[in-house]
This record gives structure tokens, C-alpha cells and sequence, in this order.
């Protein structure tokens, strides 16, 4: 026997499935992305305002008309001429400068990076600038000390780079 899910469980399920599943980059890439992108963003803000000015998602809007109610008959056409709106709008949106693919891998690394950056900003009561630069030229031990920690956690995180699909840059002898 199945499981019982309310509405809400498949929308979540349906939701949380195409925010984080991977999608295909171009034909035969081999390459798994997750996009995002200023298209999506503002258009869900938009979607969301109306929803709360219409009285559903259009999937609400459907059922609701179906029970018979007058306002939201207004909210379906509402939404079918809002389509075609934005569909005339199209060209505008898809022409402004769009985020590039990121790797989950790389998301993550991100995540963790942004997260540990705070963190480890709060614990040494500033970063690079606030607690490195400023506490060396204003002649405290601190900002050595911090230019040391700082440095080994910098050899620890670039051998964590693969673990994440990241590059670690190498300097390439030159004949000088």
C-alpha cells in the first residue's frame, strides 16, 4: 500500500525536486549544472505577489474556478492574458546579463566557504583587512598571529579544492 500525501506534500516534493535536481548543460555535455538565473528569480517574485492578490497558484486558481467561483474566474483570464504578457516581455529578460551555471559541487563549496568565512571572521574579531592589515600597522602581535593561522588554514583549504571539483592554481617556473 502507498503512502497517503496531501497536495501540499506533492508540491513541496515537486518544488524542492526542480530547485535542487540537476539539469543537463547542452547536448552530450557529460555535465551536470544546477541554474539559476535573474529569469527565474524575479519571475517567482512576481508569481508570488499575485498569488496572494488573485487568491491562488494557478493550480489553485483551476480548482477554485471549478467550484464555481466568480473571482477567481476573473484571476484565470487575469493569468491568461498575464502569460501572454510576459511572453511579449520575453526577449527583454532573456537579453539581460544572466548568471553563469554553477556545479553542485561547486554551490556547495561555495556554501561551506561563505559559512566558514563568517564564522572564522567572528572568532578572530575581523578578517584580512579588519584584523590583518589594521592589526599589523597599528603594531600589534595579533596580526601576525593572524597572518600565520590564516596561511595554514589557506594550505589546508587549497588541498580541500578537488574534494569540491576546484582547481588549485600552481605557479608555473618562468625563465627569469
Amino acid at each position: 500500500m502507498l503512502p497517503q500525501f496531501s497536495a501540499l506534500a506533492y508540491h513541496c516534493t515537486a518544488l524542492i525536486r526542480n530547485m535542487i535536481a540537476p539539469r543537463p548543460l547542452g547536448r552530450n555535455s557529460g555535465k551536470w549544472r544546477i541554474t539559476l538565473a535573474h529569469i527565474n528569480i524575479m519571475g517567482a517574485f512576481i508569481f508570488g505577489i499575485g498569488m496572494q492578490l488573485g487568491g491562488g497558484c494557478a493550480s489553485g486558481t483551476l480548482y477554485t474556478v471549478g467550484g464555481g467561483s466568480t473571482r477567481m474566474i476573473v484571476t484565470l483570464l487575469a493569468f491568461i492574458g498575464g502569460s501572454l504578457i510576459g511572453t511579449a516581455h520575453m526577449p527583454f529578460w532573456t537579453s539581460l546579463p544572466q548568471m553563469a551555471p554553477i556545479s553542485l559541487r561547486s554551490l556547495l563549496a561555495a556554501l561551506v566557504g561563505g559559512l566558514l568565512l563568517g564564522y572564522g571572521a567572528r572568532l578572530a574579531y575581523g578578517c584580512n583587512i579588519g584584523a590583518y592589515f589594521s592589526g599589523i600597522i597599528s603594531g600589534s602581535l595579533h596580526g601576525w598571529l593572524w597572518l600565520v593561522a590564516a596561511f595554514i588554514g589557506n594550505v589546508f583549504g587549497t588541498r580541500l579544492r578537488p574534494l569540491f571539483g576546484l582547481e588549485v592554481e600552481r605557479v608555473k617556473p618562468t625563465a627569469c
